[in-house]
């Protein structure tokens, strides 16, 4: 067996099937877990995973994308899911040990809701997963033909300002600031994510500026509006430019997504320049 390169495949531990021990490798799958009534059984997690609350007790097994294989061993879980690997040989690796591993693609809207069915199939929540995916479809589709014939304020969202990142074509972001009613301008450049320089701001004037990094409201307003290159931007001179946001839950592909439409949303369609809603 050496010689010919082949491993004995080490059968995992039994369980009952009542009782499945859980390890999430996402922070959206580890929601979605908990939204099924699976929580108890989770295992392991990784330190991306923090909501709900709970969640931090659980044991941490790595970071996103880059767990601990001797940690997931260690746990002898009935299911592993994930989104990512950096390491893409590793769940390979993982199933060589009897370990069974379960890919849960959701980087985009309409992943979330098949995401909830497999979260549910995984955790022996079928139902509770297909019920949840049903109630978040009629939403998504609710919400978008709410908005199909309004007028799409053009949206600039910031990741971060030095250098200055944003949002394209493709992104889950962009997807959301759709759902609630805008126009991202980053829809111009093919690219999920990318670098954008402030005369390509410029050329295209957004109308609305989000602010979705890390910090106080409105420090990060007031980092904006300090741009003297963007002194001449719509979105500034009307004072529209919104923060605050959670995002632990605005940038996660989870159970949540509907309430970061709707903070979104409030701000697209306020009449309150200056504030957010």
């Amino acid at each position: 067996m050496a010689a010919t390169g082949c491993r004995e495949r080490v059968r995992p531990a039994s369980h009952p099937s009542s009782a499945p021990r859980l390890v999430s490798l996402a922070p959206n799958l580890t929601e979605m877990i908990w939204a099924v009534g699976a929580g108890s059984n989770l295992v392991g997690r990784t330190s991306a995973c923090d909501l709900p609350a709970e969640t931090r007790t659980v044991p941490s097994v790595g970071g996103y994308g880059d767990p601990s294989f001797e940690m997931l061993l260690a746990l002898q879980a009935t299911a592993i899911l994930y989104v990512d690997m950096l390491n893409k040989d590793f769940p390979g690796r993982l199933e060589e040990r009897g370990l069974s591993v379960r890919h849960i693609p959701c980087l985009h809207l309409d992943d979330i809701p098949a995401a909830l069915v497999a979260v549910g199939e995984a955790t022996h929540r079928r139902e509770q997963g297909e019920a949840l995916a049903r109630g978040l479809r009629a939403e998504i589709e609710a919400a978008r033909a709410s908005v199909s014939n309004a007028p799409r304020p053009r949206v600039f969202v910031v990741l971060w300002t030095d250098p200055l990142y944003t949002v394209g074509r493709g992104s889950f972001v962009s997807e959301l600031v759709a759902l609630a009613g805008g126009q991202n301008i980053g829809d111009a450049v093919d690219s999920p994510y990318f670098q954008a320089s402030p005369e390509w701001v410029i050329e295209q004037n957004p109308e609305v500026i989000l602010c979705l990094f890390e910090g106080a409201s409105d420090q990060a307003q007031t980092r904006i509006y300090a741009l003297p290159a963007f002194a001449s931007l719509s979105a500034v001179r009307g004072r529209r430019v919104y923060a605050g946001f959670d995002l632990n839950q605005t940038l996660r592909p989870g159970p949540r997504v509907m309430k970061s439409v709707a903070d979104l949303r409030r701000c697209l369609m306020t009449t309150n320049p200056g504030e957010r809603p």
